[in-house]
């Protein structure tokens, strides 16, 4: 963001805001690099906060995220695994936990490398699911990178941890975006990416949402 420079090595960062208009999008340029260097090869995310200002005290804030990647010249990226996908509801974001997945990707030398992940089921996962706690009725997915398909969403209520035998609802998408149902529940997504790009294949992404009206 603009910057100012102050005494010595000290930086005091100034408070402008970029207006969106309605239905459009904003580009401007920054460079960071007196300040962080160059960017090696390698995943990064961004984060910045948009802000829906109606009037003075009147305005909604959310923070979106997105990653980029910086790769060696000449290189093209191959994922070597699903990629990442966060999900975000209200002014919360949670990273889902990455499941069962069949990955293939190209290794540049004319032969590809397959690999066959199990995980255990959504219901057996609650140590490492924490609730995403949210009053808002929908959740935003947002993928690292976006996948050809999403083949389904089901949850099951959090009344049914540690019984991965228990039926499972299934939950419209539409653009990304899902209808979050009132209380405790837990989410499974599976994607699809096509191999076209060099890799690509099938992963299913697990989170946890409770819901407060």
């Amino acid at each position: 963001m603009p910057y100012a420079q102050g005494i010595g090595d000290e930086i005091g960062w100034t408070a402008e805001a970029w207006c969106i208009p309605d239905e459009g999008s904003v580009e401007f340029e920054e460079d960071w690099g007196f300040l962080y260097g160059e960017l090696t090869p390698g995943t990064y995310r961004i984060v910045k906060e948009i802000m829906n200002f109606r009037s003075s005290g009147d305005y909604d804030a959310k923070w979106y995220y997105a990653e980029f990647s910086v790769m060696e010249e000449g290189t093209s990226v191959r994922l070597e695994k699903p990629p990442l996908l966060t999900v975000i509801s209200d002014e919360n974001a949670h990273d889902a936990l990455l499941g069962t997945y069949s990955w293939q990707r190209e290794n540049g030398d004319g032969t590809s490398t397959g690999i066959e992940v199990d995980h255990a089921h959504p219901l057996d996962c609650e140590a490492w699911l924490p609730p995403l706690e949210t009053t808002c009725k929908t959740a935003v997915l947002r993928f690292a990178e976006e996948p050809d398909r999403i083949v389904s969403i089901r949850c099951w209520s959090d009344e049914n941890w540690s019984d991965p035998t228990a039926e499972s609802e299934d939950i419209t998408v539409m653009e990304n975006e899902i209808e979050l149902k009132i209380g405790g529940y837990i989410y499974e997504v599976t994607a699809e990416w096509n191999t076209e790009n060099g890799y690509g294949g099938t992963a299913y992404y697990s989170f946890y949402v409770k819901r407060s009206e």
